[in-house]
């Protein structure tokens, strides 16, 4: 815990958000390019041209909070859907128990 055995899981260039899905062992991550996903030591992207400062998961799905909006993403399928147009930044509060 000293950070003497740190091993490097990811490099990213311009990293924008990150999440852990504890669950499926998943790392989603936002860049420049859109919304990825780390499984296995692979990366997929499954959402282009996203500029996002935040991410979060519930469930099955994954909220990606951008300017133009939020955009609920099905963790499994890829189904993309537009939940809310704001033109304002979100602050995100979690609290779960």
């Amino acid at each position: 815990m000293d950070g003497q055995n740190a091993t490097t899981v990811l490099h990213l260039d311009s990293p924008q958000a990150l999440t852990i899905d504890y669950l499926l062992s998943h790392i989603y991550y936002v860049d420049i390019s859109g919304l990825h996903v780390l499984s296995n030591a692979k990366s997929k992207l499954v959402l282009k041209n996203i500029q996002s400062r935040a991410i979060t998961i519930f469930e099955d799905w994954i909220y990606v909070y951008a300017r133009d909006g939020i955009q609920k993403v099905n963790k499994i399928t890829g189904k993309v859907l537009r939940i809310q147009n704001v033109g304002f930044t979100l602050r995100t509060h979690y609290f779960y128990g």
